[in-house]
């Protein structure tokens, strides 16, 4: 899988990022008006692909691909960037399952963790 999805907003073509500092990736709309990315970057390209890739109506994640998501930030040594990027995953799980309104709120306070 390495083709990517236009934007979900503008229909604009996506570009797979390099975040360089370290091995992480995430995607982004090439319309510098439009400013449609991902919340958060994944270990590698497949990851970062196949989240821009799902759409709303998409089936959501499921069980193992959760665990196995969860496990892979789990291993990030900078407890600060731990909390961050799990905080991140399960707000983008319920914003899948319908949720939005109650992950506005969590996103809205303030966290001990910037």
């Amino acid at each position: 899988m390495s083709e990517l999805k236009p934007c979900p907003f503008c229909g604009k073509e996506a570009e797979l990022i390099d975040c360089e500092v370290r091995p992480r990736w995430f995607v982004k709309c090439s319309n510098k008006y439009c400013g449609a990315e991902q919340g958060f970057t994944y270990v590698d390209k497949k990851s970062a692909i196949k989240a821009w890739n799902r759409r709303k109506d998409d089936v959501t994640i499921t069980p193992k691909e959760f665990k196995e998501r969860m496990a892979h930030i789990a291993e990030i040594d900078d407890e600060e960037a731990r909390h961050s990027e799990m905080d991140d995953f399960m707000v983008e799980v319920l914003n899948q399952l319908g949720y939005e309104e109650g992950t506005k709120i969590f996103e809205d306070v303030e966290k001990w963790y910037s």
